[in-house]
């Protein structure tokens, strides 16, 4: 298995075996921080409306969708991610991942937004984001 989709598979395995929900921007922003402390650029992002984004990741994870590897589902308006079959984790990336799978999106944003300021340029929820910090205590 190449490492972009080991990266994205761990995290949906390690999901799947706590029981998380993963939704579309989660993984998104798991992805982004998992690759900076990996020190790797598997895929590239981009400031967007809510922080950093990729479209290589979405174009990956459709990739995993079409193949069946990974399911999408909806709850409310909301989609989110689950892994299909059973993989063998990345260590690596399994140690970093659990440092933050298991955090809201609300702390991830906050986390990101705190860090990567250049990441938030075209943000639409700077501000939204600002009470998050004030919340967990970052800046």
């Amino acid at each position: 298995m190449d490492e972009r989709r080991s990266l994205i598979l761990t995290i949906l395995q390690l999901a799947k075996e706590r029981n998380i929900l993963i939704s579309k921007t989660k993984l998104q922003k798991l992805v982004f921080l998992l690759q900076k402390e990996l020190g790797v650029e598997y895929f590239k992002f981009i400031p967007y409306k809510y922080g950093p984004w990729s479209y290589d990741l979405v174009n990956e994870v459709d990739e995993l969708l079409k193949e069946g590897v990974i399911k999408e589902y909806s709850i409310d308006t909301m989609k989110f991610y689950e892994i299909q079959i059973d993989i063998e984790k990345n260590e690596r990336v399994e140690r970093i991942a659990n440092k933050y799978i298991h955090l809201p999106l609300e702390y991830l944003l906050a986390l990101i937004y705190a860090n990567y300021p250049e990441m938030t340029e075209l943000s639409e929820i700077k501000e939204k984001v600002k009470e998050f910090q004030k919340m967990y205590n970052l800046k």
